[in-house]
């Protein structure tokens, strides 16, 4: 650890988690606002995972005008170095933008409330704006909508908050799929392949929240009301989405119009650079879900940071620490008996894994 932070080796945590950006910190709050005892270890400067741009010195100014003449550009002079002689700058290098936003607020507030507001003073604006359908994001696919073979001719496609539907529109009038039906309320989904695959990905989405509380929670007992039984068994079709291929998904469903397919494997991988083979259906139908959003997407006013900070502020009140710079290179833990492992609640996993030494 840094010299500053030696008192950390005598002080004791109930959690640990490393790591930097808004998800780490968020489960640190909510642990903290629960009772427990929270330690984060950010390798990065900054929790919030941004990283600051230092001051560009006079070699670096000189070395952007000497491109700068050599290109197109020279009629547009750097007025000077003192504009890129700045003071660290903070900037997001991680994808931070939010879908489902009415959704995701209800997630933040549990760990950022406070009496006078119920997001902690964390405000979020939507991507784009009316006249543009709040656009949120460009998708070039290479060939997509051409007859071409060069990987740099496409037709870019704006992603906006109009719905399922008007990618089905778009998805007719350049990629040769067939037209939605007449239904404005997009039940009807006519002769459109892709109409029909943005719906099956909803259905199969809507098991999402019940899966993952299940892995939380397991199945929760006999005699309680709530159970969450069905998502671990053929029931949940999220469930079985996430030990299938998505191109095992895209294949089955779209298996004639190749630039449709393309276009669905770019909108549930537009962040990961992993092929369809590679790709979990499970993240594949959200992503598709999150990008067709009619919420479009929106973005932590202030940016990542201001969230990381609200969320850092709510961790130490709650007698927790973050300690950023911290660069990890073992965990070290302490080895327990059997008993001691019983004692602690863990008597099942100790079976299994002198289960699995016994060659069972």
């Amino acid at each position: 650890f840094n010299a500053a932070d030696l008192s950390l080796r005598d002080e004791r945590h109930d959690v640990i988690l490393l790591g930097s950006g808004p998800d780490v910190l968020y489960t640190a709050a909510l642990l903290a606002r629960v009772g427990r005892k929270v330690l984060v270890l950010s390798p990065r400067e900054d929790a919030s995972g941004c990283v600051s741009m230092s001051s560009t010195s006079s070699n670096t100014y000189k070395s952007m005008e000497n491109q700068r003449k050599q290109s197109k550009l020279q009629q547009y002079p750097l007025s000077s170095p003192s504009l890129f002689s700045t003071d660290k700058i903070p900037f997001d290098i991680d994808i931070n933008n939010i879908s489902h936003l009415s959704k995701q607020q209800a997630l933040l507030t549990p760990a950022l409330v406070t009496n006078s507001d119920t997001q902690g003073g964390i405000r979020f604006a939507r991507i784009g704006s009316h006249l543009d359908s709040y656009s949120h994001s460009i998708l070039s696919v290479p060939g997509l909508g051409t007859d071409s073979t060069n990987p740099h001719h496409a037709i870019p496609v704006v992603i906006t908050s109009a719905g399922p539907r008007s990618l089905a529109e778009y998805a007719a009038n350049h990629l040769g799929d067939g037209y939605p039906g007449q239904d404005l309320d997009g039940n009807d989904d006519g002769n459109s392949t892709s109409l029909g695959y943005l719906h099956a990905c909803r259905q199969i989405n809507a098991g999402s929240g019940e899966h993952y509380l299940s892995k939380l929670f397991g199945n929760a007992d006999s005699s309680s009301s709530t159970s969450y039984a069905d998502s671990s068994n053929n029931n949940n079709a999220y469930q079985q989405a996430t030990i299938r291929p998505t191109s095992a998904f895209l294949n089955k469903c779209l298996p004639l119009n190749t630039h449709v397919r393309s276009l669905m494997a770019a909108l549930g991988m537009a962040n990961e650079n992993l092929s369809p083979d590679q790709t979990s259906m499970a993240a594949h139908v959200s992503n598709i879900c999150a990008m067709t959003s009619e919420e479009g997407m929106a973005y932590p006013v202030g940016g990542p940071r201001a969230l990381s900070h609200a969320l850092v502020s709510v961790i130490e009140q709650c007698g927790g620490r973050v300690v950023t710079g911290v660069p990890l290179q073992e965990l070290l833990f302490e080895e327990k008996t059997g008993k001691e492992l019983e004692k602690s609640g863990m008597k099942a996993k100790l079976k299994m894994v002198n289960k699995k030494k016994s060659g069972g």
